[in-house]
């Protein structure tokens, strides 16, 4: 099956400027307004019933410019539970949280370490699981 795929250059990955390729990575915005679009997109479809795009973000400076917002009132509009959670730390059981529930048209998109210098956003691209790649983002 397709999914759509951000690939991500690697930080300290040495792109030479001097290069006829080389572009200046894009703003940590594209990924923003990737991610918001994505989800926008799911929630007019009616996957989604909580509009992130209404809430206020924000890009931690660093190394990873982590993406963050404050979802207040998230608990009011999410999916019903299946079950009840009795104590903070209960025993995990695969049957109560289990993400292959996702439904393939829930996935924003999957990450993926770009092959060049530059950062990628392909809308169709096979799905390719790898073992040891967390690679798909499933964000609800």
């Amino acid at each position: 099956s397709d999914l759509p795929l951000y690939t991500f250059k690697v930080a300290g990955e040495d792109c030479a400027e001097e290069s006829i390729f080389y572009q200046k990575p894009p703003e940590t915005s594209f990924l923003l307004n990737l991610l918001l679009g994505q989800w926008e997109n799911r929630m007019n479809r009616g996957l989604f019933r909580y509009d992130v795009t209404t809430c206020k973000t924000k890009i931690i400076p660093g190394g990873y410019s982590f993406i963050v917002q404050l979802n207040e009132g998230r608990h009011l509009k999410k999916r019903p539970t299946e079950f009840r959670v009795d104590q903070v730390l209960q025993d995990f059981d695969e049957k109560k949280f289990n993400f292959t529930k996702v439904g393939q048209e829930e996935v924003l998109f999957m990450f993926e370490q770009s092959d060049d210098c530059y950062s990628h956003f392909f809308p169709s691209a096979p799905a390719i699981f790898k073992p040891t790649s967390p690679n798909v983002v499933a964000i609800n």
